[in-house]
């Protein structure tokens, strides 16, 4: 019996998405699938697993195509074997019933993927002796359908998971968000997850690094920054290096995370409250010179409210020219211009003097003797003493003498 197996695994990297309409950003998320590549080739894998999203459209592009072939090819010169599954990005139904498969099909064709679908959902990984070293399963991207459709998957193959138990890692390939990772928009929990009969989940959708505490579910993140949200502090991207020890009734995981550099993307937010437009502009121009590097993509977002120009006449983007080294500068503004003061906050008795005062014009000299009866009514609710209430908000009505103070009155018994 094999007594350690390896994988590698990765996910989400979005081949042929031309970031800003950019040939450089095309190339980079080929870059990052290469080096994804590179780093999981020098673990020495049994076999790779990519959870989703190979491309960023069902139909990609040509040049996207080779760009696969090309870091697919590295493996398969190896013989190891990379097993895929179909991202939100990359699978369209409609499309693979009416023309019999898609670019995932014709990879899996060229012998350079497994996709596992269809009859191939569930397989088990051999060594070169023929023996089984790992069950690999894999449930293609459906959306708030994922629970229902992991519970049907379990269901057709539970005698064969509970038969490998303890034997061989069992590896699912899974794209969904969980709870854990994006709690306004999941499909799953990491409880949900964790009590399925795998002993490693391969996760994939979101785009940042996320792992299980307790050890059963890894989510890479993207090979290559695919939104301004993912940037963060380092400019670099990761994959899995798992090695599994295997003695026959045990299987214990030994996952590392390994990152590699990507382009340097940088993200500054600044908020300069109250400020005059020439200031403004001065402390923009400022931050682009200061952070114009080269190759790089800049992201700055400026919050402001100006005091002396109209927030729609403001346009701090025609100072993106002041970057003559980055990829890209993109600028997003928030400017209000100024306004009345205003306060956040109104206390009950500013409240009472606005009602006394203008719905029942009373002189702003008299409006002390009228908060100590609103004060008074208000005390005794507290008090749930409805009959004192009664006979004092007529007692208020009759002394602002409105119209109809004489139909309030307590009907006499």
């Amino acid at each position: 019996m094999q007594e350690e197996v390896r994988w590698s695994h990765f996910s989400d990297v979005h081949l042929d998405y031309h970031q800003y309409n950019l040939i450089e950003r095309f190339n980079d998320f080929f870059r990052g699938f290469d080096a994804a590549m590179t780093k999981a080739l020098e673990h020495q894998p049994n076999f790779i697993v990519i959870s989703g999203d190979l491309f960023e459209h069902h139909k990609p592009s040509p040049p996207a195509i080779r760009q696969a072939v090309y870091v697919l090819r590295k493996a398969k010169e190896k013989n190891i074997p990379v097993y895929v599954i179909a991202g939100n990005h990359d699978q369209s139904y409609s499309y693979i019933k009416r023309y019999g498969g898609d670019v995932l099909h014709f990879l899996n064709d060229l012998g350079l993927v497994i996709y596992l679908s269809g009859k191939n959902e569930i397989l088990l990984h051999k060594n070169k002796n023929g023996e089984p070293i790992a069950l690999l399963a894999g449930i293609n991207y459906a959306g708030k359908l994922i629970g229902k459709k992991i519970t049907d998957f379990v269901k057709r193959h539970n005698e064969t998971l509970k038969k490998w138990e303890g034997k061989i890692p069992r590896i699912l390939l899974l794209h969904a968000f969980i709870k854990e990772c994006l709690p306004y928009n999941y499909e799953l929990t990491s409880y949900e997850l964790r009590q399925l009969p795998f002993d490693y989940i391969a996760l994939g959708h979101y785009h940042g690094f996320w792992e299980d505490p307790e050890g059963k579910i890894f989510n890479p993140g993207s090979t290559e920054h695919r939104s301004t949200k993912e940037w963060g502090k380092e400019s670099t991207r990761g994959l899995y290096n798992v090695t599994a020890h295997l003695n026959g009734k045990k299987i214990e995981l030994d996952p590392k995370y390994v990152r590699y550099p990507v382009r340097k993307k940088v993200s500054i937010a600044k908020d300069f409250g109250t400020i005059t437009k020439q200031e403004l502009e001065n402390e923009v121009k400022k931050i682009l010179t200061e952070n114009d590097e080269e190759g790089i993509c800049l992201r700055v977002s400026i919050t402001a409210r100006v005091t002396d120009a109209s927030a729609h006449m403001i346009n701090l983007r025609q100072f993106k020219t002041l970057t003559t080294k980055t990829l890209i500068t993109l600028i997003d503004q928030h400017i209000t211009d100024t306004q009345l003061p205003t306060k956040k906050v109104v206390t009950l008795g500013e409240a009472i003097d606005d009602l006394l005062n203008m719905k029942y014009k009373i002189n702003p000299n008299e409006i002390g003797e009228y908060h100590m009866l609103i004060e008074n009514v208000l005390e005794m609710a507290k008090e749930n003493n409805f009959n004192a209430i009664d006979e004092a908000f007529n007692h208020f009505l009759a002394k602002i003498k409105e119209p109809f103070a004489d139909n309030t009155q307590p009907k006499e018994q």
